[in-house]
C-alpha cells in the first residue's frame, strides 16, 4: 500500500484478500510502511495449494518479513490472520516489534464445526449476477460487504469468490486441530 519504515503487516482472515485492508492502509501509510498479501488458497494467490498448513501460512509471513521489510515490523491479523499472527511472534519473536489481533484466539486442538463453514460458503449463490447483488447478498451496503464483494472477481458472465470452499474448509481444519496455548504463553 505504500508508505515509509517502520513496517506494518496486515493479515486477512479466513476466505479472505489483502484489498480488504485498503480503508485501514489509508490512513495508516502516514505512519508507516504498509504491507497486505494474500494468504495460500486466498484472493489472487494460487487457489489450490498443495500445503495449507499453519507452518506453510507462519513460513509465509517469515518470508515476507524478512525479504520486503526493514524488521521488526508490527503484525496485526484478524481472524485466521490473527492466529497466524500470534503464531508467527511466538514463533520469530525476533521479527515483531508490536501485535494486534481482531477475533483470533488460540487453539484448544479440539477441532471446530466444519460443516457450518462448508455450508455457509457453499450458499453463496454464485456466481453473483453483478456487484449490487453480491453486495445486497452480503448485507450492504456496508464496509463488511465491500470487503467481501472486492474480493470475488469478474468472469464467466458473473462474480465469484477467488477461493475455493475445500482448501478454506481444510485450511480451518488444519488451524484447530493442534493446541498452540503454548504458543500464546511465550509471547512477551
Amino acid at each position: 500500500f505504500g508508505g515509509n519504515e517502520p513496517s506494518v503487516v496486515l493479515q486477512h482472515g479466513l476466505a479472505g484478500h489483502a484489498r480488504e485492508w485498503a480503508e485501514t492502509a489509508v490512513w495508516l501509510v502516514a505512519r508507516a510502511r504498509v504491507l497486505a498479501f494474500d494468504a495460500r488458497g486466498h484472493g489472487a494467490s494460487s487457489r489450490s495449494p498443495s500445503d495449507v498448513s499453519r507452518a506453510a501460512h507462519i513460513d509465509d509471513v517469515i518470508f515476507l518479513i524478512e525479504k520486503m521489510t526493514d524488521r521488526p515490523v508490527v503484525l496485526i491479523g484478524q481472524s485466521l490472520g490473527g492466529s497466524t499472527a500470534f503464531l508467527v511472534a511466538a514463533q520469530r519473536p525476533d521479527l515483531i516489534r508490536g501485535l494486534i489481533m481482531a477475533e483470533a484466539a488460540p487453539a484448544d486442538g479440539s477441532g471446530t464445526n466444519l460443516d457450518d463453514l462448508e455450508v455457509a460458503l457453499s450458499r453463496w449463490p454464485v456466481p453473483f449476477r453483478s456487484r449490487e447483488s453480491a453486495l445486497a447478498y452480503f448485507g450492504g451496503p456496508s464496509s463488511t460487504a465491500e470487503a467481501w464483494v472486492g474480493g470475488l472477481e469478474e468472469r464467466d458472465g458473473g462474480f465469484w469468490p477467488r477461493f475455493d470452499v475445500a482448501v478454506m474448509v481444510e485450511t480451518l481444519r488444519l488451524a484447530h486441530s493442534e493446541s498452540n496455548w503454548s504458543e500464546w504463553a511465550r509471547i512477551q
